[in-house]
C-alpha cells in the first residue's frame, strides 16, 4: 500500500488471497480488499474508483469498480473481484488501487503461486 497524498490516505484493513497463496492452473478465486479512509477528505463515489493498475490480469470481467457510497474519514469499504489463476506454473502478481482524477492514492498487491 502506497498513499501518495495526505488528504487522501488509507489503511489496508484486510486483503485476500494471502501473499503467495497457491492455486492450481486456471483455479478460481476472489481478490478481496478492505480499505479504511484515514485521510481528511471524503472519498466521493462519483470521483474515486478502485481499479487494476498493473501486473497479471487475474480478473475475469472488470478492470474498475465504482464506490457504492461515499467513504467518510474513519469509514471502510470492501471490494471483491472474480479472478482466475493463470494456466502456467509460476509466481504472479497484480496491483490494484484507489484513484481520484489522475492520482492513485492507495494501492495493494496480490501475489499468488500457480502449481
Amino acid at each position: 500500500m502506497t498513499p501518495t497524498r495526505s488528504d487522501f490516505n488509507c489503511q489496508l484493513v484486510s486483503s485476500s488471497p494471502a501473499l503467495n497463496q497457491s492455486y492450481p492452473p486456471g483455479g478460481d478465486f476472489d481478490g478481496r480488499w478492505s480499505f479504511k479512509n484515514t485521510g481528511s477528505e471524503v472519498w466521493d463515489k462519483d470521483k474515486v474508483d478502485f481499479l487494476f493498475i498493473s501486473g497479471t490480469r487475474f480478473q475475469e470481467h472488470v478492470d474498475k469498480l465504482d464506490l457504492t457510497a461515499n467513504v467518510n474519514k474513519g469509514d471502510s469499504i470492501e471490494f471483491i473481484v472474480d479472478m482466475l489463476a493463470p494456466k502456467s506454473a509460476g509466481t504472479y502478481s497484480a496491483t490494484w488501487g484507489l484513484k481520484k482524477d489522475d492520482i492513485v492514492f492507495c494501492s495493494a498487491i496480490i501475489q499468488i503461486i500457480v502449481k
